[in-house]
């Protein structure tokens, strides 16, 4: 087995053809994270000793959380991470809307805000209130027709016609005639058939 070490010295520059997972950074801070919690840990329980001592091998879970609230540091990302009393860390989101890219005339995500810890930011110069696209989910059905929910997506539907001795009774149910009676021209309600 051939091992290479590194030398501490290697850069990643804008000529490699390496490129980082866009969520590493959050890796990477995890594990900070940690380490700082188990180093003022380690400060308390083992005043004095350097490395893990034994009273270390005697410490729950839960006291590791309450030192791991503590900690605050600025990550790799550069963003500060920390954790607040329900042991959650910040919440920083960006916030994108679907619309109409007009270069190209095709749909896509357009960043339009931010909620950062509970501060929220919205460019409106990028919201898009009008030109939607179009959901099939959203379709309303013709007259005579219900809806037939998707299994695998609730929110979606089929429209399905009424038979013709069925009249519409609410959105997503078609009601059985009387015998001698067909649904009438909007399939409203029923009505005598001639003979």
């Amino acid at each position: 087995v051939h091992v290479v070490y590194c030398s501490g010295e290697e850069v990643i520059g804008t000529d490699s053809e390496y490129t980082q997972n866009s969520k590493i950074s959050y890796v990477i801070d995890a594990v900070y994270a940690m380490a700082y919690a188990l180093d003022e840990l380690q400060k308390d329980v083992c005043p004095g000793e350097t490395g893990i001592c034994d009273a270390m091998s005697e410490i729950s879970g839960s006291t590791l959380a309450e030192y791991l609230k503590n900690i605050d540091f600025i990550g790799v990302s550069g963003a500060s991470v920390h954790f607040d009393e329900n042991y959650d860390g910040p919440g920083n989101y960006e916030i994108y809307q679907y619309q109409k890219i007009y270069s190209n005339e095709t749909y896509g995500y357009t960043m339009i805000g931010t909620w950062i810890e509970g501060n929220y930011t919205l460019n409106m110069s990028q919201v898009s209130l009008d030109d939607f696209p179009t959901s099939l989910c959203t379709a309303e059905c013709e007259f005579g027709n219900v809806r037939s929910y998707s299994v695998v997506d609730p929110c979606c539907w089929e429209c399905d016609e009424c038979d013709i001795d069925k009249f519409v009774y609410n959105e997503t149910a078609c009601v059985q005639c009387d015998l001698g009676y067909l649904a009438d021209g909007n399939k409203t309600g029923c009505v005598e058939r001639d003979l």
